[in-house]
């Protein structure tokens, strides 16, 4: 559609003590004015934060003409937070910037041994950086790194490596910590590995299982002493 019906914003307000005016606030991209704005598509399930820096003077007596404003530099500055809400689910923000990951915590099996992915996002002009602080003998990224990046304004994953745990005790684990950072903002992703009954244990158990309970069967239909006395002859276990 055209500028004139892009969805905005108006909003009300005023400078000191004098009269309220109006300006418009449109979701526009970074980087481009004039006739080479371009546009934010608005998606469902994104979140939009708009955030007021300054206000260069007064805006529009009314509302209609706020509206009618689309070609015109607002004098009311402000900067515009978008993300994906599906993907980032844990968002710090520091007034300014927001670094956001799809999880914070994540707990996986011993068995895990290819690559993990976790969406990130920020706004942050320099984009992030990850590094393994703690755990770092075992936990590497994708290739086998010891450090990550990614851009800023795009939907970005942060790939881990986990390895196989060779550990025989059950319900032992090994933990690790990946810090991530944007500019000054900072965030902690905690990651478990541990250890749980392997499928030949859990097999075996269950065979176990099924020979007790047929020896259970046997018993229940020989009550009779005759009766007992053949079974015994094709299952001695039975007394």
């Amino acid at each position: 559609g055209s500028r004139k019906d892009a969805t905005c914003l108006i909003v009300k307000g005023r400078i000191g003590t004098g009269e309220s005016t109006f300006y418009r606030v449109d979701f526009t991209k970074n980087g481009n004015t004039g006739e080479q704005v371009e546009y934010l598509p608005l998606k469902r399930n994104h979140k939009y934060i708009i955030t007021i820096t300054q206000a260069l003077g007064t805006g529009y007596k009314s509302f209609s003409e706020a509206l009618a404003s689309y070609t015109v530099m607002s004098n009311l500055k402000f900067r515009l937070i978008h993300y994906d809400r599906d993907k980032v689910k844990d968002v710090v923000y520091n007034g300014q910037y927001m670094l956001g990951v799809g999880e914070s915590e994540l707990a996986v099996t011993q068995y895990q041994n290819n690559s993990y992915a976790i969406d990130v996002f920020t706004d942050s002009p320099g984009g992030w950086k990850a590094t393994i602080t703690a755990g770092n003998d075992w936990l590497k990224f994708e290739g086998g790194a010891d450090a990550a990046s990614g851009v800023a304004n795009d939907d970005t994953q942060l790939k881990l490596k986990i390895p196989y745990f060779n550990n025989e005790n059950i319900g032992v684990g090994r933990k690790a910590t990946v810090t991530l950072t944007a500019g000054r903002l900072t965030h902690n992703i905690e990651v478990t590995q541990y250890t749980i009954l392997s499928n030949l244990s859990m097999h075996t158990e269950m065979c176990w299982r099924e020979v007790f309970f047929f020896q259970f069967e046997i018993l229940m239909a020989t009550n009779s002493l005759s009766n007992r006395r053949r079974c015994m002859s094709c299952f001695p276990w039975i007394g």
